[in-house]
């Protein structure tokens, strides 16, 4: 089995955030609180076929062999799908998810009041997706923004909770999460890359 700290920290993460930082366009998605999701999974998608020989992305959930054409309804096709699958001679599986925060970035007002505690459950869900599939390495993806750095995950502290946003999404069901701040390309706004093994 590949080492999780290998595969993340010389392989995915480090491409992953170059394309983060050079893509100007995804700076303008960062200061309007929307979502490049779609983007997202795309480019993993590159950068796991240099490593992979088989990239699959929207995989069809394996339990009593679920095919594409026989989940009916939307919300059930999403459900019944993994965001990527990879192999080599192990099975991988990874969700993904954009995350925008409520964070006010200086001169750009904050279009609605948004955070990290809203996506918990979607997060959960996939999650519950992963550990329901036949994938032996399972993983998940977050990107956050806008952030400011570790200050942010240390002292932006959720008023019903009390948990900062970074222990939000540690104490989820995930057993390794590394995290991996990043600035977009007009080097002001800033975000973050959880990514863990589940």
């Amino acid at each position: 089995m590949m080492d999780f700290d290998q595969f993340a920290d010389d392989m995915i993460i480090p491409k992953l955030k170059t394309k983060l930082q050079s893509t100007k366009i995804l700076t303008l998605f960062a200061q309007n609180y929307a979502s490049f999701e779609g983007w997202l999974k795309v480019e993993l998608c590159e950068i796991l076929e240099g490593y992979f020989d088989q990239v699959e992305p929207e995989y069809p959930l394996k339990n009593g062999d679920v095919s594409r054409e026989e989940v009916d309804d939307e919300n059930d096709k999403e459900n019944s799908k993994i965001d990527i699958r990879f192999s080599n001679q192990e099975q991988w599986g990874v969700e993904i998810k954009v995350i925008t925060t409520g964070y006010k970035i200086e001169g750009i007002p904050v279009k609605k009041g948004r955070s990290i505690a809203g996506k918990k459950t979607a997060i959960k869900n996939d999650i519950e997706k992963l550990n329901s599939s036949v994938m032996d390495i399972k993983l998940i993806l977050l990107v956050v923004y806008p952030t400011k750095g570790e200050l942010f995950y240390k002292n932006h502290v959720d008023k019903n909770n009390k948990k900062n946003n970074w222990e939000k999404i540690e104490n989820m069901d995930i057993k390794e999460l590394k995290r991996y701040p990043f600035k977009f390309h007009d080097k002001k706004t800033q975000g973050t890359i959880y990514f863990g093994i589940v």
